[in-house]
């Protein structure tokens, strides 16, 4: 099976995500005015803001799951709003996505929610399939004797690893992570950030996640965008990002100031 991670050496860098003078609106309401960043690849990268700022909007938009009203979404090099159809449906493929709640199938066993993506897009045998299974469970740590098992007999953060061997499954160059540690204990979230940056690493993934976890930023987030105010407040290294002179900015990393002086 062919991988999409060996590029050819004479292809010229370009982000894994850019995104323009994004617009959103959804009736009277402004979610996005004018949205600009992007995402280099190979990096793990985050995005923070207040509620309701539109953070998992942007990703439902990033992979045409959503029409922004104006402006424009490069994905892979290519421009989300200008594909459709089978164009579209390519593009998907390498992407992996990570929902919130892990929006597994409750009515599957977890093998066969890692399957269902190799038997909707692939023409892989079902040996070549339970071998893939295997493997990508195993990168994201879930274990092999567990494969039969229901969603609703796992904890939050098999969960949340399974939900990414799914992620995994057609081999994506980008991965976005909607809150990836919420609801998991402190040990289980730092796990799974180790998770993700070794895959990073490992795989040359890049990796665009929403989260609230500080530790997770601080921990292996090498680029920091914040949305607030319908805007880009901030975007660089999340030190760089800490110290940039915004109400919300300033209250937000203030807490790991308070929290580290009570720990102390």
């Amino acid at each position: 099976m062919v991988t999409p991670y060996n590029r050819a050496a004479s292809e010229a860098p370009m982000p894994a995500i850019s995104v323009t003078d994004l617009v959103t609106r959804i009736g009277a309401q402004t979610i996005h005015d004018r949205v600009t960043f992007s995402v280099q690849r190979g990096v793990v990268a985050a995005i923070i803001g207040s509620s309701g700022c539109g953070k998992s909007v942007l990703l439902r938009e990033l992979v045409g799951l959503m029409q922004p009203t104006a402006g424009n979404i490069s994905l892979l090099g290519s421009s989300v709003r200008e594909l459709g159809g089978d164009e579209l449906s390519k593009l998907r493929r390498r992407v992996g996505m990570l929902f919130q709640f892990g929006a597994l199938f409750s009515a599957l066993s977890v093998y066969e929610n890692i399957a269902l993506p190799l038997r909707e897009f692939t023409c892989l045998s079902e040996r070549v399939i339970r071998e893939v299974v295997s493997v990508k469970s195993a990168l994201a740590g879930f274990p092999i004797d567990s494969l039969s098992k229901r969603p609703s007999q796992l904890s939050g953060g098999m969960v949340k690893r399974a939900a990414l061997a799914r992620a995994l499954a057609l081999d994506p160059e980008l991965l976005l992570l909607d809150e990836p540690t919420s609801g998991l204990d402190p040990i289980t979230a730092r796990r799974f950030d180790d998770l993700i940056a070794t895959l990073s690493h490992t795989l040359g993934l890049s990796v665009l996640m929403v989260t609230h976890d500080l530790d997770s930023l601080f921990g292996i987030t090498q680029q920091l965008v914040v949305l607030t105010n319908h805007r880009v407040a901030g975007s660089g290294s999340v030190r760089e990002v800490a110290q940039i002179d915004d109400p919300w900015i300033r209250e937000y990393f203030s807490t790991r100031s308070k929290l580290n002086s009570g720990a102390a």
